[in-house]
């Protein structure tokens, strides 16, 4: 089969499958980010391809690989969707970026702070557009929400960089009363 259709979702799914079988304890979730990433660069995508793809991606996150599942919704982001102007995938994919990020511990990793902000210019240069009033909402508040936590540990240089987050041109829409709260 992967050699007759090597590029049909069934058969990416039976990959990804047969890994998570070989050794569900010490599965290699390089090689299953690899296929991921090849179901991102090939796979038509459709309402239901992209639920699954956004699925397995999860998969990585819980299988203890957020990095990785960072990875791919970075390339997600910026190789598919974007060029594919589908501003609720865009919102949906970012969001899972973002809170990926937050919730695996990355709100301490600086570098983790500036490829969130590179990818925010990525997305604010292509689609010359900002994130509608609901995704920066929900963006925004998982934003405050780190940085809120970071000051009161006493990490005030991480809670500012996180809160510059916030104030990312691409969240135009967050209004005025929000944008204050974040600025102070």
């Amino acid at each position: 089969m992967s050699e007759e259709w090597p590029n049909r979702l069934s058969v990416f799914l039976l990959k990804l499958d047969l890994i998570l079988e070989q050794s569900p304890d010490s599965t290699d979730m390089t090689a299953y980010c690899q296929i991921i990433l090849q179901m991102i660069d090939v796979t038509q995508f459709t309402e239901t391809t992209f639920k699954v793809v956004l699925n397995r991606i999860h998969v990585l996150v819980s299988k203890n690989a957020a990095g990785l599942a960072c990875d791919c919704l970075d390339t997600l982001i910026s190789k598919r969707l974007l060029p594919m102007e589908r501003e609720d995938w865009l919102d949906k994919a970012f969001i899972t970026r973002l809170y990926v990020t937050i919730q695996h511990k990355f709100t301490h990793d600086e570098s983790a702070i500036a490829s969130l902000h590179s990818l925010l210019d990525t997305i604010a240069k292509q689609l010359q557009k900002t994130f509608n009033q609901t995704s920066t909402h929900a963006a925004q508040l998982l934003l405050w929400r780190v940085s809120e936590t970071l000051f009161v540990q006493g990490k005030y240089h991480l809670s500012s960089a996180w809160c510059h987050i916030g104030l990312h041109m691409a969240f135009d829409k967050s209004g005025e009363l929000n944008y204050a709260k974040i600025s102070r």
